[in-house]
């Protein structure tokens, strides 16, 4: 999935270095950049703040679907 295709209002899973971050887009404020909530503990943040160090072997985004099973 390319960060082009990141909606406002749709929420994904991105796995990167370890760490899983499941967050809402809320705003896009660039090209490549979208203000995020996260979903469980409610933090804003820049999804820049998420590769700023680069993509690991481990990275990996996906739409994430709460609701379904």
């Amino acid at each position: 999935m390319s960060f082009n295709a990141l909606r406002v209002g749709n929420h994904y899973k991105v796995k990167n270095f370890g760490e899983e971050y499941i967050f809402e887009v809320t705003e896009r404020v660039g090209e490549q950049n979208y203000k995020c909530k996260d979903v469980v503990s409610l933090e804003t943040f820049e999804f820049e703040e998420i590769i700023r160090y680069g993509k690991g072997k481990d990275f990996d985004i996906d739409e994430y679907k709460p609701y379904l099973k």
